[in-house]
C-alpha cells in the first residue's frame, strides 16, 4: 500500500514539476520547443535553430496538441519552425529541407508561404549566377563593356557580390592600362613589307615592358601562395596584348605561364581532398576545407565538400550533445565536459551547451569541496 502511495506522490510531482523529473535534471522535448520558440519570438534565429534540433532529436513530427505532460498539449512544428529560422539565416537550401519535411508530415499553410518565399530567392540566386557566367564570359572573350554592364546587372540584385566587383576593378584597371599605352598611327598599306618604323618598335617596346612587369608580379603572387591572383594578372595582360600585333612570343609565353600556375592549383587542389579525406575529425576535417575554398574560392569540388561536411555538422552536434547528457546522468561529469566541449568545436556558439558545460564543472567543483 505504502508503495501504491510513493507511485501516486511520484506521478503527481511529475506532472507540477516536469523538468525538475526530465532526464535526471534535463529537459524533454517539449522544453527545448518551448525554449526555440521563445528565441525565434526575440529573433534570435541561430539560438532557436539549436533547439530545434534537439527537440527534433527527441521526438521527431509534426503535429497539433502533441501531448507533453499530464493534461497539457502543444502544437509542436519543430522541422517547420526550423526551416523559418534558417529562412532567416538566409541558409535557403537548408530551410527548404526542413519545411519540406514539414509540410510532407503535415501540411500548413505557413510552411508553404515560406516555401514559397525560398523558391523565389533561389530563382533569383540562379538567375544571377547564370548573368554572372556570361559576364564572365565576355571578360575572357576582351568585351570588357560589354562585360562591365552584365556584372553591373548582377550588383543591382545582389551588391555585395565579390566577384562581380572584381571583374568590374579588372576592366577598369584593364582600359587605364591601354589608355596610358603608346597607339600606333594609321598608315597605308603598302605591298612590300618593311621593318617596323621606330615609332612602332617603341610602342612594341612599351607593351614588352609591361608583359615584363606583370610576368613578375605573377610570380610573386605565386611564390606566396595566391595563384588566383597570379592568373588574374596574367589573364588580364593577355587581354592587353593580343590587341597589339607584334607580340606572338609575349602571348605564347604568358598562356604558357597560366597554365604552369594552372598545374600548381591543381596539385594544391588534390593535396587538401586529400588532407581533408584523410582526417577523422570532422572539425578538422572543416578546417582543412574551409582553408582550402580560401585559398582557391573557384573550386567548385571543394565548395561541393566543404558543404558536404558542414551538413554533418548539425547532427554531430546534437549526437555529441546527448552523449554529453548520458555522462552527466550516470554523475561522469569531466567525461561530460570533454564530449560537449569536442561539441563545441563544430558550434562555438551553441547557447545550450555553453549552459551544459558550466554547470557540469559546478557539479565538480561541489563534489570537490566535500572531498
Amino acid at each position: 500500500m505504502n508503495n501504491f502511495k510513493f507511485k501516486i506522490i511520484i506521478t503527481i510531482a511529475s506532472i507540477i514539476f516536469p523538468v525538475t523529473f526530465a532526464y535526471c535534471g534535463f529537459l524533454e522535448w517539449y522544453d527545448y520547443y518551448k525554449t526555440a520558440e521563445k528565441y525565434t519570438k526575440e529573433e534570435k534565429y541561430r539560438e532557436a535553430s539549436d533547439e530545434y534540433q534537439l527537440a527534433i532529436e527527441l521526438k521527431d513530427t509534426e503535429k497539433t496538441k502533441a501531448k507533453t505532460y499530464g493534461m497539457n498539449f502543444v502544437d509542436y512544428f519543430p522541422h517547420r519552425g526550423l526551416g523559418i529560422a534558417y529562412y532567416n539565416l538566409k541558409e535557403y537550401q537548408k530551410a527548404k529541407d526542413e519545411l519540406e519535411i514539414s509540410i510532407k508530415i503535415s501540411s500548413t499553410d505557413i510552411a508553404k508561404e515560406y516555401l514559397m518565399k525560398i523558391e523565389q530567392v533561389l530563382i533569383k540566386e540562379t538567375k544571377v549566377q547564370e548573368q554572372l557566367e556570361k559576364a564572365v564570359s565576355l571578360f575572357k572573350k576582351g568585351n570588357l563593356d560589354e562585360s562591365t554592364a552584365e556584372m553591373n546587372e548582377v550588383l543591382k540584385s545582389n551588391p555585395e557580390n565579390l566577384e562581380a566587383k572584381g571583374y568590374i576593378e579588372r576592366a577598369n584597371t584593364i582600359k587605364q592600362v591601354m589608355n596610358t599605352l603608346p597607339k600606333s598611327k594609321p598608315t597605308q598599306t603598302t605591298k612590300t613589307t618593311t621593318a617596323p618604323k621606330t615609332e612602332d618598335k617603341k610602342i612594341l617596346d612599351d607593351f614588352k615592358i609591361l608583359v615584363k612587369s606583370n610576368y613578375n608580379k605573377a610570380i610573386e603572387l605565386s611564390n606566396r601562395g595566391e595563384y588566383k591572383k597570379a592568373i588574374a594578372s596574367l589573364e588580364d595582360t593577355l587581354t592587353i596584348i593580343e590587341r597589339k600585333e607584334g607580340l606572338d612570343k609575349e602571348i605564347t609565353s604568358t598562356k604558357e605561364q597560366i597554365t604552369q600556375i594552372n598545374i600548381k592549383l591543381s596539385d594544391l587542389k588534390n593535396k587538401y581532398v586529400s588532407d581533408a579525406k584523410k582526417s577523422k575529425n570532422l572539425s578538422k576535417e572543416i578546417e582543412i576545407l574551409k582553408s582550402a575554398v580560401k585559398a582557391l574560392p573557384e573550386t567548385k569540388e571543394l565548395k561541393d565538400m566543404l558543404s558536404k561536411s558542414e551538413a554533418k555538422i548539425s547532427k554531430e552536434v546534437v549526437k555529441l550533445y546527448f552523449k554529453g547528457v548520458d555522462l552527466y546522468s550516470a554523475d561522469k561529469f569531466s567525461e561530460a565536459i570533454s564530449v560537449w566541449k569536442e561539441a563545441l568545436e563544430l558550434n562555438p556558439d551553441h547557447t545550450r551547451i555553453k549552459t551544459d558545460i558550466a554547470r557540469a564543472e559546478d557539479k565538480l567543483k561541489s563534489l570537490m569541496k566535500v572531498k
